[in-house]
């Protein structure tokens, strides 16, 4: 499933696309990503294109640059969606506030907005948010996992480098509810940014000298974890489970530091968003109601008609998927 393309070649694609079908009718839906130019925003990409057409969508537009988006740089690239006439915004916010007046003004103008992902539950500024996996879905999943690998006596450390991102926040109290509810037995411990991930699992490992495994809830913290335990001569010994994409940490499934990941096919979830968008556009999706998809993914997703505490879902929340998990066996099938 190969989706490696540069950020710009995405751009230069899309406006090429664009333009041969100007010739005929089509609705203009534009993307911003948190993170553009990444594996995974590019197969989001990859899947919202193999759909756009079937859903009476153009290419999808991409103007967001190739380097890392700021809050104010997404603010400034929503104007330009709604001045260039895209009927549908699709977000994933780098700050989940920022955005909100650039937002609203985009939808009192007739835009849907569609946000989904990272930090993209901006209140009352957005028709549907599209939440990869249930919070408390995925906690449970890892930590089955790690009791699975490693035993019901085993000591669980969690790392993140951006603990005040809601995701990691909604994980990380799902993790620590998960395990305090169903296996006592498995302590969490929560270690906050670091300067350093090799001193951060050393100190880790001293303070904890029975842990067995390592939960990192972002891409950054995977690698660092799984480096520190390369470095440090572990592997077998203390186990790193993530959530998160494969591609970009296949040598340490190779090199056995990293055990498992957790994430969700982000091809397919760029179909389902496309899907979503015709809907909403068209009006024929509204919170408490479920709709299924023509094209792409198959099956059905309700849309939550008020706050779900369990699942971490708001009012106008579609879930995607189910917690996907890759293995040493699987990574090299994705390429995301």
């Amino acid at each position: 499933m190969g989706v490696l393309l540069a950020a710009s070649a995405c751009t230069v694609a899309s406006a090429t696309a664009q333009a041969a079908g100007a010739g005929r009718r089509c609705t203009k839906v534009a993307f911003e990503f948190k993170a553009p130019g990444q594996l995974a925003s590019e197969a989001v990409l990859a899947g919202a294109n193999q759909v756009a057409a079937a859903y009476g969508f153009c290419s999808p537009s991409y103007r967001a640059p190739p380097t890392a988006v700021d809050a104010m740089e997404q603010v400034a690239a929503i104007k330009a969606d709604v001045k260039a006439g895209d009927k549908v915004v699709l977000l994933s916010a780098d700050d989940p506030f920022l955005p909100g007046p650039a937002l609203r003004a985009a939808m009192k103008a007739g835009v849907k907005v569609v946000t989904f992902g990272s930090g993209a539950d901006v209140p009352g500024a957005r028709d549907f948010f599209v939440q990869d996996v249930a919070y408390n879905t995925l906690a449970q999943v890892v930590v089955n996992a790690v009791v699975e690998a490693e035993g019901p006596q085993a000591e669980l450390g969690v790392m993140t480098m951006t603990p005040d991102a809601l995701p990691q926040v909604s994980w990380l109290g799902a993790v620590q509810s998960y395990a305090e509810t169903h296996h006592l037995t498995v302590k969490t411990v929560e270690w906050l940014p670091f300067a350093s991930p090799l001193t951060s699992v050393e100190d880790m490992v001293r303070t904890y000298p029975g842990l067995r495994a390592v939960l990192a809830l972002d891409e950054a913290a995977i690698a660092g974890a799984a480096q520190a335990v390369t470095d440090l001569h572990r592997a077998g010994k203390l186990a790193v489970f993530g959530i998160g994409d494969p591609a970009p940490l296949r040598r340490f499934f190779a090199n056995g530091s990293l055990r498992a990941l957790f994430g969700w096919d982000e091809v397919a979830e760029g179909e389902l968003l496309i899907c979503l968008a015709k809907l909403a556009y068209e009006g024929e999706v509204h919170p408490g109601g479920a709709f299924s998809c023509h094209h792409g993914p198959e099956g059905s997703w309700a849309v939550t008609a008020k706050d779900n505490p369990g699942t971490g879902a708001t009012r106008g929340t579609v879930i995607f998927s189910q917690p996907l998990e890759f293995t040493p066996e699987n990574y090299k099938s994705y390429g995301f």
